[in-house]
């Protein structure tokens, strides 16, 4: 067992037989020589560390690869072209695209077969292609051992997870019929069983970075094992429950205590698949490494996945990727804003704001590390200082990356579901994503409970559910009363109490984007509702969507984007002045035709009065509605008005980002508010 060597402030370097100085780079890359010898068994003498790779002068980025390996060290000697090239970055920020594009060249001009990228963060392993660059690197599962054949070399070449989204959501479609028809389940029922599957997947492949993969084989291998060697060696704390248990049940409650405190599963649930059933399941998802596919992948694949299973056969729906997408970055979101959606269903709009902000820091901290290298660079220290000063402070900067995701995630973030099956799937889509899935709740929307308070968030983001009627006896907290939306009302439309719930979240002044039906804004019956949301906050644009937008879903509503931003403390008190003023005048005026009508009618007959009081109603209801109109006047804001006519979704649920018009409506937006407010956007 090879180890790795660290002594005063140096690194012994065993592929070059010496020492160098500790820098972040040499650590990360000396730690997966250790990994490439102790785990997958090659000599050292099979290996070359910064060799370069391309004689040309015309290419002008770094020609030497950080690791090359060969099949035998005689073929090392002869110089021939190596099996395998490795590139490590000492940041455990994400390795982004474009050095995938830069690394692999050094592969390809190489000759090498295999490409491995690492870092502190995560490792992943490619194909190379001779002579054609693909769009994105060829992802596979693994590099071979140093004992592989030559046929398990080109099965690994084989076994590629550059997999399409459309192959990914057609194999789980697939393994959710196959459940259902296999084991007899309802597609709820289907859907539940396959969260379990993956979240074992999940646990499994984690547990294991460089080798193991989650396999019918191995579960059957292990199945051989379990009596004899794993149970014996547990201990236990329910044994008639253990000794009875199936190496899948057993699975299955190591992944249940891995992820107890996301309370993903209750305590007495099990598979409900046959063990054949089970394993089926596992070697369609075979090639599939969850943990470390292609997270723009995995994110439209599992949407789509749950967009068909849950519109078309469970009868709920989510809001298009697209219409997610256009939300969050009109919303300009940043690191230290605190968001929440009170009806998460799959926490799309969530997972997107966590993906841009985590951007936003890993960004900053690169280019800090960046200022910081250059700054200690000038400082004229010898080689030794360099390095020493420089691991200090990537390591401060390491704390403060983590220290930051860490506030993100459990700080920053809130997201609720009445539905316990939404809220499992929301806290799923989390953690399939990003390994957290920060304040994921499963409660009734509209009340606050665990650490949600009224005027607490930056951000509200959210679709609430359309047509649903909430009545206060079936709610084991009365809501109505705590709304004025529902006053003297026994029911009142979720989406109707959500533009107050919203409301109520918000800090003054900071801003909500909510989905509506239409006829929220156009119908006369509900002036009431839109006067209340005016007399709370100023509504900065309405984005009218197209009716394909939710007609995948049999949902065939015409629906509109609210931007609203609430009152501050002083618009608010200013408006409620003004409003008041405006009240008095018209009460005062309203109070003099009273009497005068009210003198008519005690001397007038029994016609005469029905008269009189129709014509008093009428001048009451014209003052009251001028004095509507006078509070609404003395707002004096310009409103952004947008119809789109394309969203990018089909009325089979297909994207079409070709004819997407809402990243226009973005930059329409934008310039809006640059002119009427001198608004400088960044």
């Amino acid at each position: 067992m090879s180890e790795l060597q660290i002594k005063d402030n140096k690194i012994f370097c065993l592929l070059k037989n010496e020492w160098h100085i500790l820098t972040p780079e040499e650590e990360v890359r000396q730690k997966y020589i250790q990994v490439l010898i102790n785990d997958y068994g090659y000599n050292p003498n099979q290996m070359e560390q910064e060799l370069k790779v391309n004689n040309s002068d015309r290419w002008n980025w770094r020609a030497s690869a950080d690791i090359v390996i060969w099949k035998t060290e005689e073929e090392r000697k002869a110089r021939k072209k190596p099996l395998i090239v490795v590139e490590c970055k000492s940041d455990n920020v994400v390795i982004r695209t474009k050095d995938y594009y830069q690394w692999l060249n050094y592969a390809s001009w190489a000759g090498a077969k295999f490409f491995v990228t690492h870092n502190s963060k995560e490792t992943k392993f490619f194909q190379v292609i001779d002579d054609i660059m693909p769009n994105l690197p060829d992802e596979i599962l693994n590099i071979p051992t140093s004992t592989a054949t030559e046929k398990e070399i080109k099965q690994l070449l084989e076994e590629t997870k550059a997999f399409s989204r459309e192959e990914f959501t057609n194999l789980l479609k697939n393994c959710h019929n196959s459940i259902r028809n296999r084991d007899a389940l309802d597609p709820a029922s289907a859907f539940d069983e396959i969260s379990k599957l993956l979240f074992i997947k999940i646990n499994f492949e984690r547990q294991d970075k460089y080798w193991k993969i989650f396999t019918k084989k191995y579960i059957e291998e292990q199945e051989e094992n379990f009596d004899k060697i794993i149970k014996p060696s547990l201990s236990i704390s329910d044994p008639v429950k253990f000794w009875s248990m199936s190496y899948i049940q057993f699975l299955f409650e190591n992944t249940k205590q891995n992820f107890r405190e996301d309370k993903l599963f209750e305590d007495n649930e099990r598979i409900k698949l046959k063990d054949s059933t089970f394993k089926d399941i596992v070697s369609k998802l075979e090639k599939y490494n969850l943990s470390k596919t292609w997270d723009d992948i995995k994110w439209i694949a599992f949407e789509k996945f749950l967009w068909q299973t849950f519109r078309w056969e469970i009868g709920q729906f989510f809001t298009p990727r697209s219409v997610v997408e256009f939300i969050v970055d009109f919303l300009d979101v940043k690191e230290w804003q605190k968001v929440i959606d009170p009806a998460s269903w799959s926490g799309w709009f969530l997972i997107r704001f966590f993906q841009e902000v985590l951007w936003q820091i890993e960004d900053d901290i690169q280019t800090k590390k960046d200022k910081i290298k250059e700054e200690i660079d000038k400082m004229n220290l010898s080689e030794e200082e360099n390095a020493k000063k420089l691991n200090e402070e990537f390591v401060k900067l390491n704390q403060e990356l983590e220290k930051r995701e860490w506030h993100l995630a459990t700080k920053c973030v809130y997201w609720t579901d009445k539905n316990s099956r939404m809220a499992r799937t929301s806290k799923m889509n989390m953690i399939m994503h990003w390994d957290w899935h920060g304040w994921v709740h499963h409660h009734d929307w509209l009340i606050n409970v665990w650490e949600i308070e009224d005027e607490m968030f930056d951000l509200v983001i959210t679709n609430p559910p359309f047509w649903a009627s909430v009545f206060d006896e079936i709610w084991e907290v009365p809501v109505l009363p705590k709304y004025k939306l529902s006053s003297g009302k026994s029911s009142q439309k979720t989406e109707i109490l959500f533009i107050e719930r919203c409301l109520n979240l918000l800090k003054p002044a900071w801003k909500m984007w909510v989905v509506l039906p239409e006829w929220i804004l156009n119908n006369p019956s509900l002036q009431y509702v839109r006067e209340f949301a005016e007399g709370k906050a100023k509504i900065l644009a309405v984005v009218s969507l197209p009716v394909d937008t939710f007609i995948s879903s049999k949902a065939s509503v015409k629906s509109s984007i609210i931007f609203l931003q609430k009152f501050s403390e002083e618009e608010k008190l200013n408006y409620e002045n003004t409003s008041k003023q405006i009240e008095e005048k018209y009460n005062k005026e309203i109070q003099k035709i009273e009497k005068e009508y009210n003198e008519k009618i005690k001397i007038a007959d029994k016609e005469d009065k029905k008269i009189i009081k129709s014509e008093l109603k009428k001048l009451i209801d014209d003052l009251i509605n001028q004095s509507k109109k006078e509070q609404k006047k003395s707002l004096n804001y310009p409103i952004f008005m947008a119809e789109v006519t394309n969203s990018w979704i089909t009325s089979t649920g297909a994207t079409d980002s070709e004819w997407n018009e809402l990243p226009l409506v973005t930059q329409e937006y934008r310039k809006f508010q640059k002119e009427l407010f001198n608004y400088q956007w960044k």
